[in-house]
């Protein structure tokens, strides 16, 4: 993965993010929701949050306090150890034909939620960020 490294790309090209995430030890083996939300943001702005819903196949604009409700990427029975994969990501398609102007920034956040509703993710120190070239 990036580690926390920036880059640039187009709106519209994708983005293959690697992740590794070493669960905790605690929570291996529970069920939990697999989580995935970017953060855009444009420069001197706020920003907004999207969760990617894993069963409709698409980014929904998400309120930071409606966090803790967001649908899932996915689903797992039994936490292990170590989760790991890779997302590829469509700036465009988070975006929805939002109009792009200046310098946007995207922050994409990995982690899982407990069935008691408790939500562990990756620190966005080390989370991958790419800004957008029109």
């Amino acid at each position: 993965g990036l580690s926390g490294k920036e880059f640039k790309t187009s709106v519209n090209d994708p983005v293959a993010v690697d992740f590794t995430f070493y669960v905790d030890p605690k929570d291996v083996g529970k069920p939990a929701d697999i989580l995935l939300v970017a953060e855009h943001g444009v420069r001197g702005g706020t920003s907004q949050f999207y969760a990617y819903d894993g069963v409709n196949k698409h980014w929904i604009l998400t309120p930071l306090e409606n966090i803790a409700s967001i649908a899932p990427e996915s689903r797992v029975n039994s936490l292990p150890e170590i989760l790991s994969g890779q997302m590829n990501i469509v700036t465009s398609q988070i975006l929805s034909g939002e109009a792009l102007a200046g310098e946007h920034r995207i922050v994409a956040y990995l982690g899982y939620r407990l069935d008691n509703g408790d939500i562990i993710h990756i620190s966005p120190a080390i989370a991958p960020k790419w800004f957008l070239e029109n």
